[in-house]
C-alpha cells in the first residue's frame, strides 16, 4: 500500500515539474521577445510582452522574484517610453515628480498629475501616482482631504450657478441645475430645498411641459413631423436643457426635407452604421429613423434608435463624456498595440467625431488615425 502512496506522490511530482518547466520556458520566450522591443525603442510592445509574461508567473506561488524581475522591467519600459517623449516640457514635469518621490509625495503626485494632463498616452505617471499612494498610507488621507476641498469647490460651483439663475428668474433652469446638484451631492440639503420649492412655484409651467413634449412625442410617433415639431419647439422655449427636444427637433427637420427623396434604402444603412460607428450619434439616429419609418417591422433600425438615444441622453454631463472619450481610448491604444490597425481606426475615429470638444488630447488621436492608415496599406 505504501509503494503506491509513494507511486501517487512521485508521478505528481513529476507531472508538477513538467507544468513548470513548460511554464518556465514559455516565460523565458516572452521576456526575450519583450527584450527585443525594449532594445528597439518599442516600448507598447515591450509591456504587452512582459505583462504577458506575467500573468504566467504569477499563477506560480513559487515565483516571487521573477515576479519582481518582471514588475521591475514595465516600471523600466514605462519610464524609458514616457521619457522618450519629444515634449521637454512633459519631460521635465515628469523629473520634478521623480525628484520628490522621497522627499515632498504630495508635491511629486501634483507634477505627475499635471504631466497627465499635459500628454496622457504613457502609463509611467499614472503608476507612479499609484505607487506613492500604496506605499504611503499618510498620504492616501491627505489626497482624502484635499479631494474633499475640491468637491466642495465644486459643490460652491455649482450652487451658485443655480442660485445665479434663480436671482436672474430664469427659474426652469435654475430648479435643472438644483436638481443635478441634489444628484451629484446626494447628502446636500441646501439645493433640495430649492428645488423642492421651485417644484411647487412651477408646478404650472412643469405641467404645460411634460403635455407638451409628450403631445410631441404622441405626434412625432405617428410621423406628424411639422405638428410634432412645434410641440418640441414650445416645450424647449420652457425648458432650454431638454435634450430629448433638441433630437426631435433635428430629427423632424431631417424627415421634412428628406420625404419622398430616398431611392437606396440599403446605401441608406450603410451610411447610418458608418455613422454610428465613428460616433456621429445625431446623424445615425435621423437615418435609423427614417430607415424605420419606411419599415415599421425593421428590427434593427428600431433597436439603434433605442441605442442612440440611451447614448445621447447619459452624455449629457462634460464629466461623462469625458469618461466614456478614455474608456474608449484605452480600447483603441490597445487594438493599435496588437496590431489591429482597422479596429483601432474605426475607434479613434469615434473619439473624434464624437469627443473631440471633451478631451485635450485630440492631436494624439489623429496622429493615431494617420498611423492606422499607414500601417494599414
Amino acid at each position: 500500500m505504501r509503494i503506491f502512496v509513494l507511486i501517487s506522490l512521485l508521478l505528481f511530482a513529476f507531472h508538477s515539474l513538467g507544468q513548470s518547466i513548460g511554464q518556465s520556458d514559455t516565460v523565458s520566450v516572452l521576456l526575450k521577445k519583450a527584450n527585443g522591443f525594449l532594445v528597439d525603442k518599442n516600448y507598447p510592445q515591450a509591456k504587452y510582452y512582459y505583462n504577458l509574461a506575467k500573468s504566467f508567473t504569477s499563477a506560480d506561488t513559487s515565483a516571487g522574484s521573477m515576479d519582481r524581475l518582471i514588475e521591475s522591467k514595465i516600471i523600466t519600459s514605462d519610464s524609458l517610453h514616457a521619457y522618450s517623449c519629444p515634449n521637454s516640457q512633459f519631460v521635465k514635469l515628469l523629473r520634478t515628480g521623480d525628484s520628490l518621490k522621497s522627499c515632498c509625495k504630495i508635491a511629486s503626485i501634483q507634477k505627475f498629475k499635471q504631466a497627465i494632463r499635459m500628454d496622457n498616452r504613457f502609463d509611467y505617471a499614472t503608476n507612479r501616482i499609484s505607487d506613492i499612494i500604496q506605499r504611503s498610507p499618510e498620504v492616501k488621507k491627505q489626497l482624502l482631504v484635499i479631494d474633499a476641498r475640491r468637491n466642495r469647490k465644486q459643490y460652491t460651483t455649482e450652487i451658485e450657478l443655480a442660485k445665479f439663475y434663480f436671482d436672474k428668474g430664469d427659474l426652469f433652469k435654475a430648479m435643472r441645475l438644483f436638481e443635478r446638484t441634489s444628484a451629484i451631492f446626494k447628502d446636500d440639503t441646501v439645493a433640495k430645498g430649492y428645488l423642492n420649492r421651485l417644484k411647487l412655484q412651477l408646478v404650472d409651467e412643469i405641467m404645460l411641459f411634460e403635455n407638451l413634449v409628450y403631445t410631441g412625442d404622441s405626434l412625432y410617433k405617428l410621423e406628424k413631423f411639422k405638428a410634432a415639431k412645434l410641440k418640441f419647439e414650445a416645450a424647449i422655449i420652457i425648458d432650454k436643457e431638454c435634450n430629448l427636444c433638441s433630437i426631435r427637433i433635428k430629427s423632424a427637420d431631417y424627415f421634412i426635407t428628406r420625404d419622398n427623396k430616398t431611392k437606396d434604402w440599403g446605401k441608406l444603412r450603410k451610411e447610418a452604421d458608418a455613422n454610428f460607428l465613428i460616433g456621429n450619434y445625431e446623424m445615425a439616429h435621423y437615418q435609423f429613423m427614417w430607415l424605420y419609418k419606411h419599415d415599421n417591422n425593421d428590427l434593427y433600425a428600431s433597436n439603434k434608435i433605442g441605442e442612440i438615444e440611451k447614448i445621447l441622453e447619459d452624455e449629457l454631463d462634460e464629466r461623462m463624456m469625458s469618461v466614456n472619450a478614455r474608456l474608449l481610448l484605452e480600447k483603441a491604444d490597445q487594438e493599435f498595440i496588437l496590431g489591429n490597425y482597422g479596429t483601432a481606426e474605426v475607434i479613434y475615429r469615434k473619439i473624434e467625431n464624437r469627443y473631440s470638444k471633451s478631451i485635450d488630447y485630440l492631436f494624439y488621436v489623429q496622429e493615431r488615425i494617420k498611423d492606422c492608415i499607414r500601417y494599414q496599406d
